[in-house]
Order: C-alpha cells, then sequence, then structure tokens
C-alpha cells in the first residue's frame, strides 16, 4: 500500500538523493545551451553595428532585399555560453562531494565533527552560489524565467535538508566531547605519574619476572634430583647376586 507523499517521512539521505537530482537536471539544462532563446535582428542592425563602409553597407543591404532577407538569427558568443556552463557544472560537483566527504567521516573526536561539519558548510555554501549563478543567467541571457523556477526550487529544497542534516549532528558532537574528555583524563593520568610511581611499577614488573625465573628453576632442580634418585635405588638379593655372578663371568 503507497503512502501519501505529503505523509512520507525524510530519507536519512535525502540530502544526496536531491544533490544528484540537481547536478543531473543542470546538466540536461546546459546541453540546451540554459534554454536560450536566438535573438532575431534586423538586417539594418548589422550594417549599423558592424561599423561596416559606406559601400559594403549598401551591397550588403542590396543582397539581403534581392534575396528577401529581412531579418537574421543572432546567437550568443560562444565563450559566454561556455563560461557560465563550466561555473554551473564546477558548483554541483562541489555540492555533491563535499556532501559525500561530510557522510564519509563518523565523528569519534571534537576534531572530526568540525570537519565534518566544515564540509556540511561547504555543501550549503555549494547551493547558495548556484542560486547566483542562476541570477546571472537570467539577467544576461533572453531565457524564460519561469522555466527556471524548478531549479531554484530544488536547490532551496537541498538548502533546508543540508541545514537539518548539520543539525542533527549535534548529538554526535556530545559524544564526541565525551571521547575527549576521556582521551584527556587518560593523558593527564599519564603526564601526573610522579618518578616514584613509574620507580614502583618498574620494580613490579621485575619482580613478576624473577618469580617466573624462580619457578623454572626449582622444576629445573626437582627434575635433577629425580634423576638423581632414581640413579640410586636400592635393588634386592636376587637382582644384586646377579650383578656379582655378571662380574665373575667377565672376569
Amino acid at each position: 500500500m503507497s503512502v501519501l507523499k505529503s505523509k512520507r517521512k525524510t530519507s536519512r539521505l535525502e540530502f544526496l538523493h536531491n544533490a544528484y537530482v540537481i547536478q543531473r537536471s543542470f546538466a540536461l539544462l546546459l546541453l540546451r545551451d540554459f534554454g536560450t532563446k536566438p535573438k532575431i535582428r534586423a538586417t539594418r542592425f548589422f550594417a549599423a553595428i558592424n561599423k561596416m563602409s559606406e559601400e559594403d553597407k549598401n551591397a550588403f543591404l542590396d543582397l539581403t532585399d534581392k534575396y528577401g532577407i529581412t531579418s537574421i538569427v543572432d546567437e550568443y558568443p560562444e565563450w559566454l555560453i561556455s563560461d557560465m556552463r563550466n561555473r554551473v557544472l564546477q558548483e554541483a560537483r562541489f555540492l555533491v562531494r563535499n556532501i559525500i566527504q561530510a557522510n564519509s567521516i563518523y565523528p569519534a573526536y571534537v576534531s572530526e565533527y568540525m570537519d565534518r561539519r566544515r564540509y556540511q558548510t561547504m555543501a550549503i555554501g555549494n547551493c547558495e552560489q548556484l542560486l547566483q549563478e542562476m541570477q546571472f543567467v537570467i539577467s544576461i541571457l533572453d531565457v524564460d524565467v519561469n522555466k527556471y523556477l524548478p531549479y531554484v526550487d530544488m536547490i532551496e529544497k537541498e538548502i533546508a535538508l543540508l541545514r537539518a542534516w548539520r543539525k542533527s549532528d549535534n548529538r554526535l558532537l556530545e559524544r564526541a566531547k565525551q571521547n575527549e574528555a576521556k582521551r584527556l583524563n587518560t593523558k593527564e593520568d599519564i603526564s601526573n605519574r610522579t618518578d616514584e610511581d613509574i620507580t614502583n611499577i618498574t620494580t613490579a614488573t621485575a619482580s613478576r619476572q624473577r618469580s617466573g625465573d624462580d619457578l623454572a628453576d626449582v622444576k629445573v632442580e626437582e627434575q635433577g634430583t629425580l634423576v638423581q634418585n632414581n640413579s640410586h635405588v636400592s635393588t634386592g638379593p636376587e637382582e644384586q647376586k646377579a650383578v656379582e655372578e655378571n662380574g665373575n663371568t667377565k672376569n
């Protein structure tokens, strides 16, 4: 059973999914050169702005009149479209990259939390810069402003998602502060140890080593005693007689 969109919960990675949508949508927009409309100019307009000589101007107008050309399509310079395209693509690319960088850090200490927050803040800055680029494009190019509104909505949605994500990390900050305090306490305990404490630790370690060596010596002595006792075991009369007879036989 499907759930109404208005009642759906926001996904944990909605900020990343929406960033991918922004990157793809802008790439498709740039393939159409921002949806620019070609400007239609009268032929006399070109004759005037190109500073033609009187002879060339008359020749140009005669040719257009001869072939019934009353207007010419005027396109925007390629360098201008290329520069705008590169800036928008770069900001969209950096937006996704900064989100991935932030999401890859799970802060255990305060320094890691600050790194994660820095990438989140830079991602928000990428969104703000995209909005500025859109305003610049609209102010320069002859485009339909209404067709740019969905892109603005996507960017504003992304800013809200990123800010909510950054705010939810406050719980991670508290945990990071606790870990940082534990680490500092451990360092202080080590640094506060006096020479006497270090000597006692060294002496105790050496004592344990000597105890182990003494135990090994005792085992060796016990084994030696056992061998010696086995060599002096007394024999019975029959065994003694067998030994004497064996000696007489050899003689």
